[in-house]
C-alpha cells in the first residue's frame, strides 16, 4: 500500500517533529544529569525532578511516536522495513535507544525520585543515588551518540555517496 502525497508529507512532518522531541529530550536530560551537584540537595532534587518531567513528557512521546511513524513507513509505504541496509541500521539504533530508555534510564530516574522522596537532603550521601547518576551519565551519553549515528546514517543515505547515484531525499518527494 502506498500513501498519497499529502499523507506522505504529513508522515514526514510527524517523523521530523517526533525525532526532534526524542533527540532534544535526550539532550536535555543529558545536560540535566551532568548539572547535578553532589553537594547540593536542592539542586539534586530540582535536576532529578526536571529529568523525570523531560522523560515523561518529551522523550517518551518522541520515542514512542518515532517507533509508530517508523511502523507506518514500514507498512504503508514502499520503503518497507528491510528494503535498504540503512533502514535496518536506523531500526537497530532506534530499538536500542528505546530499549535503553525504558529499561535503564526510566528505571534509574524513577529510583532516584523515590530516593529523593524518602531521604530528602540526605540524598547526597546515598550510594544508590550517586550510582544511578553515574549510570545515567553513561547511558545518556550513549543515547546522544546513537542519535548522532542515526543522523549520520540518514545524511549518508540522502546527502552522501548515494546522492551522486540519483538517490532522491525524502523531503523533495
Amino acid at each position: 500500500m502506498n500513501l498519497g502525497p499529502v499523507a506522505m508529507k504529513t508522515l514526514r512532518f510527524a517523523h521530523l517533529l517526533l525525532v526532534i522531541l526524542f533527540v532534544g529530550g535526550v539532550a536535555a536530560a543529558t545536560a540535566l544529569v551532568f548539572s547535578v551537584d553532589g553537594s547540593n540537595a536542592q539542586g539534586a532534587f530540582a535536576a532529578t525532578s526536571a529529568m523525570k518531567t523531560v522523560f515523561d513528557n518529551i522523550v517518551r512521546i518522541g520515542s514512542v511516536g518515532t517507533v509508530l511513524v517508523g511502523l507506518c513507513y514500514g507498512f504503508l509505504t514502499k520503503w518497507g522495513f528491510f528494503r535498504h541496509r540503512w533502514l535496518l541500521i536506523k531500526w537497530v539504533i532506534l530499538i536500542g535507544q528505546v530499549s535503553a530508555g525504558i529499561l535503564i534510564v526510566d528505571r534509574a530516574i524513577e529510583a532516584n525520585v523515590g530516593l529523593l522522596d524518602r531521604l530528602g537532603a540526605k540524598i547526597i550521601s546515598s550510594p544508590t543515588f550517586l550510582g544511578n547518576l553515574t549510570l545515567l551519565k553513561f547511558v545518556l551519553i550513549a543515547e546522544v551518540v546513537a542519535s548522532v549515528a542515526a543522523l549520520a546514517v540518514a545524511n549518508w543515505r540522502f546527502g552522501g555517496a548515494n546522492a551522486r547515484h540519483g538517490a532522491t531525499p525524502l523531503a523533495s518527494g
